[in-house]
């Protein structure tokens, strides 16, 4: 969809107003959903007083522009409002695709890039544990080798603003599977699971839950019309279904920004401790509580973690995801006893291993 905004600005204010507004546009296109802005002037004007400025925004969908509108508009608009008053009027139209005429892509523009690798802010180390129990509660576990990858309480060199920056949020880590999807015009041009390409017209064999998850999703509307989106699928064939879902679906990351943030994260201090205690006993699953609470259903289920973001620093081209869930914690390995396990790291220096 297309959303279009009609500014006229006082000619005694034009020249402010010519510098601000790109930084203005660029606040407006960090909301999710939101893929690129038009501006433009008139080359003629008749207004004596007045100077005109067009403003278009191209949205994935409905629910992403209804998302903008209740979380960040007025905020913009207040920003307009405290900058410029009366001397700005600006009016507004929505508007739908009508006719769409298409143009064939070579199949080299189908491929997408790999998912970027989202790193731990704590430095995470290599510990042994009791092989006997191991053998018992491994499997249970999802432990591989007699031993768990753990963060420890040291910042990893580089994240320190997922604990210092104001901007930096937290975001429910849905657990499923990674799916990117190509689209143009509404028509899925390519599917892809990490790095493996996903053929949608390959029905008698494959992940078929793959497609069923973007198709139940779509029926939602929060399937966008064009570009690239990443979302992970869950359903009742993924992870155990934690969600306890009858159908699979896809659900967009930019959706997950919007709607499954933690708002009371900003409330307490940033540290390994009060994030362990968090995870341990109170990190529930926003994506269940929602549905559940619309059922009437107070039920409640952990989440696997979560996503630190800052949409600040990714303007600005650094660093700005972060993950940490709750296997990272020893107290997730109920039964089994750590070996030389020390919090702080100190022991093990030397084989320490931050970047995972």
């Amino acid at each position: 969809m297309i959303y279009e905004i009609v500014l006229k600005v006082e000619k005694k204010v034009a020249g402010k107003f010519a510098k601000w507004l790109p930084e203005h546009i660029k606040q407006v296109l960090e909301s999710p959903g939101f893929k690129l802005a038009r501006v433009a002037r008139p080359q003629s004007e008749t207004e004596s007083d007045h100077l005109k400025w067009v403003v278009q925004y191209d949205i994935a969908s409905k629910e992403y522009f209804e998302s903008y509108l209740n979380e960040r508009a007025p905020q913009m608009r207040a920003q307009a409002e405290q900058e410029f008053g009366n001397a700005l009027i600006a009016t507004r139209c929505v508007y739908d695709p009508v006719q769409v005429i298409e143009k064939s892509i070579p199949k080299s523009d189908l491929l997408m890039s790999d998912f970027p690798k989202v790193y731990c802010p704590f430095i995470r180390q290599t510990f042994k544990v009791d092989s006997n129990q191991w053998k018992k509660l491994g499997q249970k576990l999802q432990l591989r080798n007699p031993e768990v990858y753990l963060a420890v309480n040291r910042i990893n060199p580089g994240f320190e603003w997922v604990f210092e920056d104001k901007d930096t949020f937290a975001v429910e880590k849905l657990h499923g599977t990674n799916v990117k999807i190509l689209l143009e015009n509404g028509k899925v041009l390519a599917i892809q699971n990490r790095k493996n390409i996903i053929d949608p017209l390959l029905i008698a064999k494959g992940q078929n839950f793959i497609l069923e998850g973007i198709l139940n999703s779509a029926a939602k509307g929060v399937v966008p019309m064009d570009g690239e989106y990443a979302g992970e699928v869950i359903g009742p064939k993924l992870q155990g279904n934690p969600y306890k879902l009858e159908t699979h679906e896809w659900y967009p990351f930019d959706l997950s920004i919007t709607n499954l943030r933690y708002r009371s994260f900003d409330e307490h201090d940033r540290n390994y401790q009060n994030w362990s205690a968090w995870f341990k006993d109170h990190l529930y699953s926003r994506l269940f509580t929602k549905r559940a609470s619309k059922k009437g259903s107070d039920e409640k289920v952990f989440a696997e973690g979560v996503i630190f973001y800052n949409l600040k620093r990714k303007s600005e081209s650094k660093t700005w995801m972060a993950k940490l869930r709750r296997d990272m914690f020893p107290w997730y390995y109920e039964g089994i006893d750590i070996q030389n396990f020390d919090p702080a790291g100190r022991d093990k220096i030397e084989n320490q291993e931050q970047f995972d």
